[in-house]
């Protein structure tokens, strides 16, 4: 039946488990030669025979290096991702332009932020 049987209560409790050590992993320090906390956490999730568990830590794991990056020089690749998405919208909206040049001139047209109304010499009122 749903949500009972042993391997239910077993996940869940592995998984409370695998919360508390990282917690505890965080914040114990990591005197001499001892592995750090962050890898003894990582090698006791990896071995848990929990797939979530195992799943999460090795994603952790692998983007650890870029959050941590992140945090050091506070730079993202969102505005080469908004740009990207434009163009994207532009290529799919154009269904195939006849050149190159044409298709490039859109790009430059929606994302260069051209002013299209001409610069008046007398400013009104």
């Amino acid at each position: 039946m749903y949500g009972s049987g042993p391997n239910l209560v077993d996940t869940v409790t592995g998984q409370w488990l695998a919360v508390r050590s990282s917690r505890r992993a965080s914040t114990t320090p990591g005197p001499g030669k001892r592995p750090s906390p962050r890898k003894l956490w990582y090698r006791w999730a990896t071995h848990s025979h929990l797939k979530s568990v195992i799943k999460t830590a090795k994603n952790i794991q692998q983007k650890l290096y870029n959050v941590l990056n992140y945090f050091t020089h506070r730079i993202t690749n969102v505005v080469t991702e908004g740009i990207n998405s434009k163009i994207q919208t532009i290529k799919k909206a154009a269904y195939g332009f006849r050149s190159f040049e044409n298709f490039k001139t859109a790009i430059f047209f929606h994302c260069g932020g051209l002013q299209l109304y001409p610069v008046t010499h007398a400013k009104p009122g």
